[in-house]
């Protein structure tokens, strides 16, 4: 996510937790020449960085993952705390749901009350139950169809009931609901309206990362003034283009690249 961000040309700092291993450092490497500031990374020495694996078949799609996300339960919210001045200052905080419960509500809490705009994406239904119940603060969620189905406790089967999804999903607090479908595009719900956009015509190669683009491309949309539908757009186009490679993030991903996208989208 920080990655795509910073190739899209926003200045962007990475908060999170590494261990004093190799994989860290790699992380660490690999996010500076990249532009993205980690002066705000926690490097716990006791702890393993965290890492995910994923498996896929021969149309690169995913058939199995693996992750070891245990480094995140050491950010309690103290430790948030004491970054709050650098978060405050951000034109928008992007949040995942790894880190734990306590943490999560703290962030949620303190961004509401000091109106900073808040974009969170629950990664997996598992991880989406740790979310408090109510999620004012929060201004846009961006969950796939499992994680919408967790949070808003019913099935989604059919167009209604994603949008019944939705509606359940707001009415815990939440602005806007963004419900990512994969090869069904996305579905959003806002105050002001809701739309099924599908996705754009692509030959998937790898599958993974495609979600990070999305969210990506949506939040440099918004950050640079786009309206939602228009925002969500530039995150289709983000997502496509790295459907498009073996990487997790796609080398042509650009501001330019995702403009004329979406122009060609709406012609």
């Amino acid at each position: 996510m920080a990655e795509n961000l910073s190739r899209l040309g926003c200045t962007v700092s990475l908060i999170t937790s590494l261990g004093d291993d190799k994989e860290g450092g790699w992380i660490l490497q690999e996010s500076k020449k990249h532009g993205i500031d980690v002066s705000q990374v926690w490097v716990l020495p006791a702890e393993r960085t965290g890492t995910y694996t994923a498996l896929l078949d021969s149309d690169g799609e995913m058939t199995v993952a693996l992750a070891n996300m245990d480094i995140y339960d050491q950010v309690v919210p103290d430790m948030i705390a004491e970054k709050w001045s650098h978060i405050a200052a951000s034109r928008a905080v992007f949040l995942d749901t790894n880190f734990p419960e306590e943490s999560l509500a703290y962030l949620i809490n303190r961004c509401r009350d000091e109106n900073i705009p808040l974009y969170v994406d629950p990664i997996s239904s598992a991880k989406a139950k740790k979310l408090p119940p109510l999620l004012e603060g929060v201004d846009t969620i961006l969950p796939n169809r499992e994680q919408a189905e967790q949070l808003a406790g019913m099935e989604i089967k059919s167009p209604a009931d994603c949008r019944a999804a939705c509606e359940k999903i707001r009415e815990r607090g939440v602005k806007n609901v963004i419900v990512t479908l994969g090869e069904s595009g996305i579905f959003y719900l806002t105050p002001d309206g809701s739309e099924h956009l599908p996705p754009f015509p692509t030959e998937v190669v790898d599958v993974t990362g495609a979600g990070d683009a999305f969210d990506a491309g949506f939040l440099y949309g918004i950050i640079h003034g786009e309206e939602l539908p228009r925002a969500c757009l530039l995150g289709l186009a983000a997502s496509s283009l790295t459907l498009q490679t073996e990487q997790s993030v796609s080398p042509h991903l650009r501001p330019e690249q995702l403009t004329l996208l979406a122009e060609e989208r709406i012609k």
